[in-house]
């Protein structure tokens, strides 16, 4: 039996799963605020406007630059997600979570490098964290995955890379390029 599939058909369904999916994944206890897990808990319940309300409250509020950060996250502004990761590791630069957090978005965002140098300076202050430990271990998996399957994986972001000026912990979704 062959089957055939319509590219439209699979477009439209690919589009209606990527409307139901929010910004940000659930963190399962990785993030323990409990004004965002509020707005996450709105969210979870399919009321995204009122999610977003509340998402863009507390950016504008002065919370935490890491609160502000997991808000800026789940509205989609991963510039001023990244940006306000950055605060908040210079502000408590001894937090792991912290960086697990921002390694989260950089492995998110397709960009593992980045991803797995912030888990690993997790685990570097904190050797039992169990979130930084299981982002390491997926990111360290895709590599094993993408040198078996060789040559036909490529890491955009270390392509894209290429004529960009780079700095720590400022990858290629979140920079700009260079002259």
């Amino acid at each position: 039996m062959t089957v055939h599939h319509s590219l439209p058909g699979l477009m439209l369904l690919a589009g209606l799963c990527a409307a139901s999916v929010s910004a940000r994944d659930l963190h399962y206890g990785a993030v323990t605020d409990p004004a965002l897990l509020e707005c996450d808990a709105i969210n979870w319940r399919g009321q995204r406007e009122q999610a977003r309300a509340c998402y863009r409250t507390l950016l504008q509020s002065d919370t935490d630059a890491a609160i502000r950060a997991e808000a800026a996250w789940a509205l989609g502004d991963l510039k001023a997600a990244n940006r306000l990761f950055q605060q908040a590791v210079y502000e408590q630069p001894d937090d792991a979570n912290r960086r697990t957090r921002w390694g989260e978005l950089y492995r998110e965002t397709y960009q593992f490098r980045e991803a797995l140098t912030l888990f690993n300076e997790a685990l570097e202050r904190d050797p039992g964290n169990a979130f930084a430990s299981v982002g390491a271990a997926r990111v360290r998996d895709l590599f094993t995955q993408a040198k078996q399957m060789a040559p036909c994986t490529v890491f955009i972001d270390e392509l894209d890379a290429i004529g960009r000026r780079r700095g720590v912990h400022m990858g290629t979704v979140f920079d700009s390029a260079s002259s």
